[in-house]
């Protein structure tokens, strides 16, 4: 079965501009390359599979007969997932214009400067990630103590 049989019947109870305009084709182009059978490019034809639903692979292969296989995109994301990532993505804002708003603060401590007026863009990344990462154990070195000599031990 070739590709103008197969698109053919994927047209059923879809109109032609319908599809070219999914598929980003100019108008009637659609049905002049159906009846002249003539192949078009490959982002024509990637972009026409798509508009389709159907792997292009499968549209354009003669040997792949009917019906089509279901396509299993690797990219798609179900509406579930979807909503999570984008309550991830929110909290995160949120989270950043905290930090943001605390800079701000005079009274915040992660508005202390330096000699400067202004800190760098890489000295707010800095003090930004460090706020969210949260309280983390300082350090505690033990300082040498001095045997008398005025050199340490």
């Amino acid at each position: 079965m070739d590709w103008v049989q197969k698109t053919r019947k994927l047209l059923k109870g879809r109109t032609l501009r319908s599809i070219e305009k999914v598929a980003d084709w100019s108008p009637n182009t659609l049905a002049a390359t159906l009846s002249k059978a003539s192949v078009p490019t490959a982002t024509r034809g990637i972009k026409l599979a798509r508009a389709l639903g159907v792997d292009p692979d499968w549209l354009f292969d003669d040997e792949q007969a009917w019906p089509p296989p279901e396509t299993t995109d690797e990219d798609s994301i179900s509406v579930e997932d979807l909503d999570q990532l984008l309550r991830t993505l929110l909290d995160g804002a949120v989270q950043v214009l905290a930090v943001a708003s605390e800079y701000h603060d005079p009274n915040s401590p992660l508005a202390k400067r330096t000699n400067k007026s202004r800190l760098s863009v890489d000295e707010f990344r800095k003090r930004i990630r460090k706020a969210l990462q949260g309280p983390t154990k300082k350090k505690t070195t033990k300082k040498r103590r001095s045997n008398g000599t005025g050199k340490r031990a």
